[in-house]
């Protein structure tokens, strides 16, 4: 009974996304850090990494990760936060962590090393390519609510913004 109660709290957190501490909002600004007062508002501005909140993978790079393999049965998603130090999401099955260095002004992230839960299910691996990819990525861009992640210019992954998120 734990088991599959675990499960089922894991895989809502997989595809649940909080909204502000402060007001509740799902707008992703990222305003709200640092004792900033809460500006839903300054949603208006330019997508970042912090302000597209979960980004999901697109249908084309799960197809290519999968390479004729299983597909998992939760989206894949990464999402940042403030200052992009940090990320996590959903590779398909596990939840994962990790830190990241980003030099927005340049273009240039660089992942650390990726922390997992430790489920089985399909799509394993996907998760696992997935997740060999974050560590080969470089760069990003971001581009019609569009995020690129990137290794010596050549794109490694499209991400679609969240949802209330697109600009």
């Amino acid at each position: 009974m734990r088991k599959i109660i675990y499960s089922a709290l894991l895989v809502a957190v997989c595809v649940w996304s909080p909204g502000c501490r402060d007001c509740g909002s799902s707008c992703g600004c990222g305003s709200h850090e640092g004792g900033a007062a809460c500006a839903p508002a300054g949603c208006a501005g330019k997508l970042s990494l912090e302000s597209g909140g979960v980004w999901t993978l697109s249908s084309a790079g799960l197809e290519v990760l999968a390479a004729g393999g299983e597909l998992p049965r939760q989206p894949v998603t990464i999402q940042f936060t403030a200052g992009g130090t940090g990320f996590s999401g959903c590779a398909g099955v596990n939840r994962y962590f990790g830190r990241a260095e980003v030099d927005p002004a340049a273009g240039r992230i660089s992942f650390g090393p990726a922390g997992a839960t430790r489920m089985a299910g399909p799509g394993l691996g996907v998760e696992q390519a997935f997740l060999a990819m974050l560590g080969r990525a470089d760069g990003f861009e971001i581009e019609n609510g569009k995020l690129r992640l990137t290794a010596g210019g050549s794109v490694l992954a499209e991400f679609e913004a969240g949802k209330e998120n697109k600009q």
